[in-house]
């Protein structure tokens, strides 16, 4: 190699090492953005949202299905919880209660009422919360109502005389 050739080798050499250390001080700051790798044979992945799963049905426990007959006070109204069950809509367990004087008014026994939730159609009477909600307020505002005993968490086991 002549000797002109090896100066223009080097100045060549020198111009490349500069132009790749300005490339690199602009890629840094995030100007590039390299294109993913196309995918040979497979199908792109979706990338829309997973719909959640559907919560499993669980049984009732013992504790939530206590809480059937018992009276509470809530907003100066008196309810009566009619029944304790798992909701398909709500996932989730929840306890069906009753105003008692406007069931009385509408002359609507507990049977007409546990029907009409079988039919997933209420009466105005009727609603349904959360089993926490209702243990919050059964716990505040218990009352009795035609005999039925308030409501204790302490009695987790009733003896014979009891009942």
């Amino acid at each position: 190699m002549t000797e002109e050739a090896m100066k223009q080798q080097v100045e060549h050499l020198q111009q490349v090492s500069k132009a790749t250390f300005d490339i690199m001080r602009v890629a840094k700051s995030g100007v590039f953005r390299m294109k993913r790798p196309e995918r040979s044979g497979k199908q792109k992945k979706s990338t829309a949202p997973r719909k959640p799963r559907a919560k499993k049905e669980r049984r009732i426990t013992d504790n939530e299905a206590a809480y059937v007959g018992q009276a509470f006070e809530e907003d100066a109204i008196e309810w009566m919880v009619l029944d304790v069950l798992w909701n398909k809509e709500d996932e989730e367990v929840v306890v069906h209660y009753y105003d008692i004087a406007d069931a009385a008014r509408e002359k609507l026994s507990e049977e007409e009422m546990r029907d009409a939730i079988e039919r997933d159609k209420y009466y105005d009477c009727m609603e349904r919360s959360s089993v926490s909600e209702i243990k919050q307020w059964v716990k505040d505002g218990a009352i009795e109502v035609e005999g039925a005993p308030a409501f204790k968490e302490d009695e987790e086991n009733y003896g014979e005389d009891d009942i």
